[in-house]
């Protein structure tokens, strides 16, 4: 049998001991050793059109059940480090006040299912947050903060001083979101709510109050532009330049209902800041009764920021074309939000929805073509 002095014991405790730590510092610290890097998987509007609630409903349970249009994606959500959509229906908590286009309201289970398959953040200004009134506008947002997501875009005022400017730490890279809409439907946002809407001056404000905080990035949310183009309008490249003169490092667009195109460069910002900027204009519908040509499917993005030398650089881009599938079952409709390229050879689906889905992925890459290749990662030499 060994025996050790108590000199040695000791310096074996010891080497032990670091070790030890050194092991968990590498479990606390995914990125030890390396850049830290944060990685995203965003998504586009999740709609709530009538027959989506229909579908949603179990009479057995008398309970909306949402966890099977979703069931299809398994783990590329929670697999990010944050996972983002723009929630675009209101939670209005009543039965009677669900209801699909043009005023859309529905039930809460919506977004537990959201939060089952890994969704971090849920933007809520878009041209559908005043649908139900300010007491569902409110309650939208207090449903969503309560199910543990991070949520910004619509606020009470009470606590709007406090939530203005939503911080958000992840691998020890510090963000600012901010999130905005380009209009409420014309329904005019009542005192009691507030709902970011892009105004120049509220904007400046807030980059002023999000700059102070001297996060690593800023990531800028829009709802808007024309809907059903597959390019942005000059509205869009407008306020998407503005954001980066502001400050914004990565802006991520939604509203059209299309997917439109995505761009990387090199630009300065008014303080005079060179720095990679990223935007895509439109992420098109993630989940919807949309079903024409160009609207019944959308993307998941996925991309990643590191920190190198204390800036922030955008990698890794890529995206998952996604589509809705709605067959007829048991004389119910169904939805599932289906990755394209793993169903492409399914049997599951009929020839009419085979073909659709692959004219949805023809048009997709043919669009999204030149942003590939111009996004495409700096070779390491």
């Amino acid at each position: 049998m060994l025996r050790f002095s108590p000199t040695a014991r000791t310096n074996l405790f010891r080497v032990t001991l670091v070790i030890t730590l050194a092991a968990l510092a590498c479990k606390a610290l995914p990125f030890f050793g390396s850049d830290p890097e944060v990685t995203f998987a965003v998504v586009g509007d999740i709609m709530g059109h009538e027959a989506q609630i229909r579908s949603a409903y179990d009479p057995a349970s008398k309970q909306y059940k949402y966890d099977s249009v979703f069931s299809r994606l398994g783990t590329r959500i929670s697999a990010a480090d944050l996972g983002i959509a723009n929630l675009e229906v209101t939670l209005p908590g009543k039965p009677e006040l669900y209801s699909g286009y043009p005023q859309f309201g529905s039930p809460d289970s919506l977004v537990t299912a959201l939060k089952d398959i890994g969704f971090d953040l849920l933007v809520t200004a878009n041209n559908h947050s005043m649908d139900k009134g300010e007491a569902a506008a409110l309650r939208t947002a207090k449903v969503v903060l309560d199910a543990g997501f991070l949520q910004t875009g619509t606020f009470d005022p009470h606590d709007y001083p406090a939530r203005r400017i939503l911080e958000v730490e992840r691998k020890g890279i510090r963000m600012v979101f901010l999130n905005y809409t380009y209009d409420t439907n014309g329904i005019a946002v009542t005192p009691g709510v507030i709902v970011n809407i892009i105004e120049k001056e509220r904007i400046q404000k807030d980059f002023e109050l999000a700059r102070a905080k001297k996060p690593d990035v800023i990531i800028v949310l829009y709802h808007f532009g024309k809907e059903y183009l597959s390019a942005p309008d000059a509205f869009q490249k407008e306020w998407v330049d503005f954001a980066f003169q502001e400050g914004a490092q990565i802006v991520l667009g939604g509203h059209p209902h299309t997917l439109q195109p995505f761009e990387r460069k090199i630009t300065k910002d008014r303080f005079g800041v060179e720095a990679e900027r990223f935007v895509i204009y439109s992420l098109g519908n993630f989940v919807s009764n949309m079903q024409r040509r160009g609207v019944d499917g959308g993307m998941i993005l996925n991309f990643a920021i590191q920190k190198t030398d204390e800036k922030i650089v955008i990698r890794k881009i890529n995206y998952e074309p996604v589509w809705v599938y709605t067959p007829l079952i048991k004389g119910k409709m169904e939805f599932y939000v289906l990755p394209v390229f793993e169903y492409l050879e399914s049997k599951e689906l009929d020839a009419n929805s085979m073909a659709r889905m692959k004219l949805f992925l023809s048009d997709t890459q043919a669009l999204l073509k030149q942003s590939m290749d111009s996004t495409r990662d700096p070779v390491v030499k």
